[in-house]
């Protein structure tokens, strides 16, 4: 039996999931009642309107905000998420392998810094997302 562990760095910001989600009344049932000032369908005793959060950053099935940009929630019940350029280590440990497994990339990293600061400012100053004090070089562990 093995425990695969992922440490995660990632160059960018913090954020809430309060941040990114904002609550929006959806229906609550689909009967053919029309929408009235009552509470509860009259037809099926559901809510008529239910609060659901809706996400203001829409990103594709691999979690990329833009090309360079990811959005990363930590671990399953986390109300923390981190946006930026992430590096990662995938490190399968067992009795036979104690070895983590290490594939991070040189660069020039003055430049690369400078070019993503502007791409999250570009990305979440417009939705009054963007906080100079959330941005830095942020570590966490996770298992899968």
């Amino acid at each position: 039996m093995s425990t695969t562990y992922t440490a995660y760095t990632v160059i960018g910001v913090h954020l809430t999931k309060r941040q990114l989600t904002e609550p929006i009344a959806v229906r609550g049932c689909n009967c053919d009642v029309p929408d009235k000032a009552t509470r509860f369908c009259p037809h099926c005793g559901k809510k008529m309107f239910v609060s659901k959060n809706l996400w203001r950053l829409k990103t594709t099935d691999d979690d990329r905000l833009t090309a360079n940009i990811r959005l990363i929630l930590p671990y399953n019940g986390s109300d923390n998420y981190f946006a930026g350029m992430v590096l990662s280590c995938d490190a399968p440990w067992s009795s036979a392998d104690e070895k983590p497994c290490w594939d991070f990339k040189h660069w020039p990293a003055d430049k690369v810094i400078q070019d993503l600061l502007v791409e999250l400012q570009d990305l979440l100053k417009p939705l009054a997302l963007w906080d100079e004090r959330e941005f830095g070089i942020h570590t966490f562990v996770g298992t899968r």
